[in-house]
């Protein structure tokens, strides 16, 4: 299991100073807005492999802009060990930049030791990704596939670096013996791309209808233009796309765009009971059915036998009283830890004996 026993912020956000004590699997941070629940879950998300969920810059992260050291540490116990980590965002040459460290050892990334380890959050911002189209709907879902996959992250990035390259060829008239190298080396790479997010959403819509369903009737649609064959068919696939490349070529080369590329792949979020797109649902339904995925994404963590931390903030503006309670009472019974806030403790009457509650007023 991975789980933070102590957490301490220095000069960081709104806390200049900051230390918190903890054995529980779940813990509620409470208080009014602006008292800097946010930033203790934002503190943690930077253990992620992300940038923490906010995606700030490094240089707005110190307290008040101190020039004072700004730190956040964690013991963070992970397979009957215990790690002291610590991240130092330090300022040099008038930037910041962030620093990690393990047992006082600096390291490139935290991976190497929390490795089958993944970082799951819901916030109030992430409701835009139910009406914003179709490519936040990807980047998000990418996000959680990059958690589940530690190979697809990287995929993604090669790809899109390869894109590039391939564009520039074409502009530029090379050799297409060039550019049919390339052209290879990008569709090995989308048919691995592609075979992580059939096989996650296989899977995930089966625990959508198995396991979510009495809450919300959600399933995830992908769509493809192009697709018309069996995705685990290597050969039909690398056959199929290579050829669509080239024939793409001129046409690429003209408007300096690929027509071949992950962002092919289009995904739908589905209320089955009304057979609407979540751009078509109400602001209600649009909360639940994202929930409704988050849960998902749980329960496919706890199916591969991964670690997960979880962090749900301002959580209560998601549902009304009487979902809370179930979706509370869902994730209460999970093996993994979840750091959760809001700004009224009776919000979590329903896991009240279950929670370690802090409150920061």
């Amino acid at each position: 299991m991975f789980q933070i026993k102590n957490l301490k912020l220095e000069n960081f956000r709104l806390h200049k100073s900051f230390f918190l004590e903890t054995n529980n699997n779940i813990i509620c941070v409470t208080g009014r807005n602006g008292a800097g629940k946010t930033s203790i879950l934002e503190a943690i998300s930077f253990f992620s492999k992300q940038t923490g969920f906010k995606k700030a810059k490094f240089e707005d992260i110190p307290y008040k802009k101190s020039s004072e050291n700004c730190f956040i540490q964690a013991d963070i116990e992970h397979k009957n060990k215990l790690f002291v980590s610590k991240i130092i965002f330090e300022k040099k040459n008038d930037k910041f930049q962030k620093k990690l460290f393990i047992e006082n050892k600096k390291i490139l990334d935290l991976k190497e030791y929390f490795n089958n380890t993944g970082f799951l959050w819901l916030t109030p911002s992430m409701d835009n990704i139910m009406y914003l189209g179709k490519s936040e709907r990807r980047r998000f879902l990418d996000k959680i596939f990059s958690e589940f996959d530690n190979s697809y992250k990287e995929n993604l990035k090669n790809i899109n670096k390869l894109l590039d390259e391939r564009l520039i060829l074409l502009k530029e008239n090379k050799e297409d013996k060039w550019i049919e190298i390339l052209e290879k080396k990008i569709c090995d790479l989308l048919w691995k791309i592609y075979l992580v997010r059939r096989d996650i959403i296989l899977d995930l819509n089966q625990i959508l209808k198995n396991k979510v369903k009495k809450y919300s009737d959600v399933i995830i649609l992908l769509k493809n233009k192009y697709e018309n064959f069996d995705y685990k068919d290597n050969n039909k696939f690398l056959d199929f796309y290579l050829k669509k490349i080239f024939s793409k070529r001129e046409i690429d080369k003209i408007l300096y765009k690929n027509s071949v590329s992950p962002n092919l792949d289009e995904f739908y979020f589905i209320n089955n009971s009304t057979k609407s797109d979540s751009e078509q649902s109400s602001t209600g339904e649009q909360k639940k059915i994202l929930s409704s995925l988050v849960l998902s994404f749980v329960y496919y963590f706890e199916l591969k036998g991964l670690d997960l931390l979880i962090l749900l903030d301002e959580l209560p503006s998601h549902f009304d009283s009487k979902n809370l309670s179930i979706f509370l009472e869902e994730i209460a019974n999970l093996k993994f830890q979840i750091w959760i806030t809001g700004t009224d403790k009776k919000s979590f009457q329903s896991i009240e004996n279950k929670a370690f509650f802090v409150n920061l007023d």
